[in-house]
């Protein structure tokens, strides 16, 4: 008898895993924006200080600050998508204070993945930043898996990022 219960345990395993997987991939798509949409960006080279965060909201910079050649990156907040990045450059987004939903994702392309989310509590007045980068595993089972790491940077990293990246704009050819 306990044999037949570790058996059919053991068969329904894969289907708690397939459902959690499936409820991991439903809330990180909540955090991006609708699916099939298709981003442009142009990008210039940021010049000067990095600006202060507006009184009573939060500013944050999303920052991709890969050397090498790298697929876009989608980027989403709370629902919406925000921009694109393209290896070494960022986004600049203000936000109200409180608790945010990132959402990062390569569109297409061979590295096209299931996106990656990071949550973070924007304060007021101040400034955050976020590094996303394309990257992949290797494994014997699955081969190469494209994803997105995703990280809070300190302001110090930060900063530094920002001043030696591009920005990203909304507009002109992905």
């Amino acid at each position: 008898m306990t044999h037949r219960l570790i058996f059919v345990a053991l068969a329904l395993a894969p289907m708690f895993v397939h459902a959690q997987d499936k409820g991991m991939v439903q809330a990180a798509e909540a955090a991006c924006g609708p699916k099939g949409a298709h981003l442009k960006a142009r990008f210039i080279p940021e010049v000067g200080e990095i600006a202060q965060a507006a009184a009573g909201v939060a500013q944050v910079y999303v920052i991709d600050p890969a050397h090498w050649p790298t697929p876009h990156l989608q980027i989403g907040v709370d629902g919406k998508w925000s921009g694109l990045l393209r290896g070494r450059s960022h986004l600049m987004l203000t936000l109200p204070p409180g608790a945010h939903h990132f959402c990062a994702r390569i569109p297409s392309g061979f590295m096209r993945n299931q996106p990656s989310v990071f949550s973070m509590h924007l304060v007021k007045d101040e400034t955050a930043y976020l590094f996303v980068a394309a990257r992949h595993s290797t494994s014997d089972e699955d081969g190469v898996s494209p994803f997105v790491a995703m990280r809070q940077m300190n302001n110090d990293e930060g900063r530094f990022e920002v001043i030696s990246t591009r920005r990203s704009v909304p507009g002109g050819q992905p």
